[in-house]
């Protein structure tokens, strides 16, 4: 009974845990997702942010990203009060490092680097 109980445990935790896999029917065919969090996404990118203007609906989450090689802070406009949204503030971004921050409120929301203001970009929530 133990023995049945120990394979019966293995198997779920080797097949039943698992995320879905997708198996391509030929090498070079792709397959793609409908990823609603990749439209709210900001990149920091070469000291930019990519897309510098994103849209959303009241409470969806914008995911900040940091791709460059420095580490960054996003905050709220106007710099150097970032009072118009002063919960938006994140925590210095290491590389690869992500913040996410829910718009709540209707509006054009703008933001930008706190080590470098002339960096921005606008969040419009309608």
């Amino acid at each position: 009974m133990k023995k049945s109980i120990l394979i019966l445990s293995c198997a779920f935790l080797l097949f039943g845990c698992n995320s879905p896999q997708v198996k391509l029917l030929r090498e070079n065919e792709t397959v793609t997702y409908d990823d609603p969090v990749a439209t709210n996404r900001v990149q920091i990118k070469n000291n930019q942010f990519e897309p510098k203007m994103t849209q959303v609906t009241p409470g969806q989450k914008v995911t900040f990203i940091n791709l460059d090689k420095s580490t960054h802070t996003v905050a709220s406009d106007p710099y150097p009060k970032n009072d118009a949204l002063p919960d938006l503030y994140s925590p210095p971004l290491y590389p690869n490092g992500k913040y996410e921050y829910s718009f709540n409120l209707y509006g054009t929301w703008g933001f930008h680097l706190e080590d470098n203001p002339s960096v921005s970009g606008k969040i419009v929530v309608e």
